[in-house]
């Protein structure tokens, strides 16, 4: 059974629309970071989403970034090496004012 502050809290709070939309933010981030931390199922789309989602949350947080992993770009062991893939990830840190 709920109790009076359960039953009625839709009518008496307001919760925020932009911390609503953070929380979803954080979750979907909060996800994605998990999946790209295991050995497969990590794709350049999902990258992608990754990095959009990291720079959207930063915007909406008033510049604080999210807790996990930077935005990265997506490493095909067999069209690059390490080094160049290296070299991708810190010129995209430099353009979105990143510091290691």
């Amino acid at each position: 059974m709920k109790t009076y502050k359960e039953f009625n809290e839709g009518w008496f709070s307001k919760r925020d629309p932009k911390k609503d939309k953070l929380d979803d933010m954080r979750d979907d981030l909060s996800r994605l970071a998990q999946k790209s931390a295991g050995k497969g199922g990590w794709s350049k789309g999902e990258q992608e989403k990754y990095n959009k989602l990291w720079i959207e949350y930063r915007k909406l947080n008033d510049g604080t970034p999210p807790k996990g992993p930077k935005p990265s770009v997506y490493y095909d062991q067999f069209k690059m090496s390490v080094r160049g893939h290296h070299d991708l990830v810190q010129a995209l840190h430099k353009k979105l004012g990143i510091k290691d």
